[in-house]
């Protein structure tokens, strides 16, 4: 990026898929899951939404598609994925691909301009896992 460039814009190509979406969340309580906050020993709510067993504070995702996850499968976790086509052009500089490790912790905006800031690809995307993992570490001393 040179002097008068514009600033690289996130685009959102994918929607989270995630337990209190109202489509998802009729798809898991349909298939006798539950979708339901941690509570901590005080009885408050932690955290985020997350898919459990009627019986069991089990599988505990937070997120309601994932492949491969055989129990989550049985209360409508899907392993269907959503498809999309987006024409790219040489105005698109990169593309970045996370998964929820990332996301839950960075906003789009953010990780493009982590990306856009690094001197190239390999160092956008180690420096986007390593902020990533500093958000994880300082949100979970915090629970």
């Amino acid at each position: 990026q040179g002097p008068g460039d514009v600033a690289p814009r996130a685009v959102d190509l994918t929607v989270d898929h995630k337990p209190m979406d109202p489509v998802e969340r009729d798809r898991i309580v349909k298939s006798n899951g539950r979708v339901e906050r941690l509570v901590d020993e005080m009885g408050e709510e932690m955290g985020p939404h997350r898919v459990w067993l009627q019986s069991a504070w089990i599988p505990g995702l937070a997120m309601s598609r994932a492949l491969g996850d055989v129990l989550a499968h049985q209360v409508g976790v899907s392993s269907e994925p959503e498809v999309s086509v987006t024409e790219l052009d040489l105005t698109h500089k990169f593309i970045i691909l996370a998964s929820d490790g990332v996301w839950e912790f960075i906003t789009s905006q953010e990780a493009v301009d982590i990306v856009a800031q690094s001197p190239t690809v390999d160092d956008g995307c180690r420096a986007l896992v390593d902020e990533a993992h500093q958000r994880w570490l300082t949100e979970e001393d915090g629970v």
